[in-house]
């Protein structure tokens, strides 16, 4: 490492002599350094108007954001207000909607029961009828019968008259 750095303090001076003496090297180094010196100025004042703008720009989305939060926080508020008035709404239906459906089914129940009155009302008619028609076709019957003995009845006393008569007639005739 020694040996490295001896040769190159002995090669650096031997170097830097053999350089031309037309222009003076550093006058060139430092024009160049003022020309590099302006461009890096001019980008860093564009790269400072630049993040300006930037910044400008950052600012104005931050404040539209905030107001976009602000607005979903109120709409969002808004949204769960109306949920909550739909979900109270609903309950209120369904509380009508039960009620109905008791009163409906109060009314159904009541209906079966006038119906199986009804059906019991006319069931025991129907016996009462059937009961007045076996009663009127029994008395009817009876009647008949009653009818047809009292008529033969009849028949047979005129026949028994009429043959009596006619005995008589015969007894008499041959006598």
């Amino acid at each position: 490492m020694k040996k490295l750095f001896i040769l190159f303090c002995i090669v650096i001076p031997i170097i830097g002599n053999g350089q031309s003496m037309t222009e003076n090297p550093m006058n060139q180094e430092i024009q160049t350094l003022k020309r590099e010196l302006k461009r890096s100025k001019s980008n860093l004042f564009e790269a400072n108007k630049k993040i300006n703008d930037l910044e400008n720009k950052l600012t104005e989305i931050s404040q539209l954001l905030i107001l976009s939060i602000d607005s979903l926080n109120k709409v969002n508020i808004e949204t769960k207000a109306d949920v909550n008035r739909n979900f109270e709404v609903q309950a209120q239906n369904e509380r009508a909607v039960n009620l109905a459906l008791d009163g409906f089914q109060k009314k159904f129940e009541e209906q079966n029961r006038t119906m199986e009155g009804v059906k019991a009302t006319l069931e025991k008619q129907w016996n009462q009828q059937l009961i007045i028609y076996l009663v009127l076709l029994l008395l009817a019957a009876a009647g008949v019968f009653f009818g047809i003995r009292i008529s033969n009845n009849q028949t047979i006393e005129k026949y028994q008259s009429t043959w009596d008569k006619f005995n008589e007639y015969i007894i008499k005739r041959n006598n």
